[in-house]
């Protein structure tokens, strides 16, 4: 997400000045890294505490209910 923030300023000083941005490409490629590497890294640890911390008998139950919830959108 640094190099998405640090293209965005760039881009911003080039809009600025009137000059054509380039390598427009490179936001979507930043946020495929992103994506990759959470997914890959830390968004894996709460599914994996799942199965450690509850009990098997309701394991079942509050691993389905937390897994509902976190693609719950959370609305004002």
């Amino acid at each position: 997400m640094i190099g998405l923030g640090s293209y965005m300023y760039i881009r911003a000083g080039w809009l600025e000045e009137g000059v054509q941005p380039v390598a427009t490409w490179i936001p979507v490629a930043f946020i495929f890294l992103f994506t990759i590497a959470s997914t890959l890294g830390y968004l894996v640890v709460p599914w994996v505490m799942i199965g450690e911390v509850y009990p098997t008998q309701v394991k079942l139950f509050t691993s389905t209910t937390a897994r509902t919830t976190h693609f719950t959108p959370i609305r004002k």
